[in-house]
């Protein structure tokens, strides 16, 4: 890149096509930050100042390229707006994807499957004496016959004798 034989012009563009692609493969993946923004910026600021060397100010003075000069220069393609322009690409490819590809359900699901799960607070003595009037209604309701009310008085005997047998080992 410190070739003289080669215009700045040249350069500029092997940076944008060679370099930058690989600097940021794969970058629709990574989430960024606004440090890394800043890193990532720092970095395209520090190579386009070696491609286009010192600017001369008078005679036997220069100076390195100011900010701003850069960011002329790129005319306002930074390497940022580049990864970003990318993840839009990449969600406009899942979005017209078929929905049985792997990668189109990895991006719609949730975490859960929508289950709701009980906290650490939430499950003790109640979720027990809820368990088993669960279990056994469903006793109830699944042989439903001639005899249901007998039945019935029978299962909720049952339940009550096994919530009160339970809260006495809990005490």
């Amino acid at each position: 890149m410190k070739s003289s034989r080669i215009s700045k012009d040249t350069k500029l563009l092997v940076y944008k096509t060679a370099i930058r692609s690989v600097v940021i493969y794969a970058a629709e993946t990574i989430s960024l930050t606004s440090e890394s923004e800043e890193k990532m910026r720092r970095f395209e600021r520090k190579i386009v100042r070696r491609i286009m060397e010192m600017k001369k100010i008078q005679d036997q003075k220069y100076r390195i390229l100011m900010n701003h000069e850069i960011e002329d220069i790129i005319k306002g393609e930074d390497i940022v707006r580049a990864i970003k322009a990318r993840r839009i690409r990449w969600y406009g490819h899942l979005k017209r994807m078929e929905k049985n590809k792997h990668a189109r359900k990895i991006s719609e699901w949730k975490p859960g499957n929508n289950i709701k799960r009980k906290t650490k607070n939430q499950v003790g003595e109640s979720s027990k004496k809820g368990f088993v009037k669960a279990r056994y209604s469903r006793q109830v309701e699944e042989n439903p016959g001639p005899d249901t009310v007998e039945r019935n008085s029978r299962a909720s005997e049952n339940v009550q004798a096994i919530v009160n047998s339970e809260e006495e080992m809990v005490d």
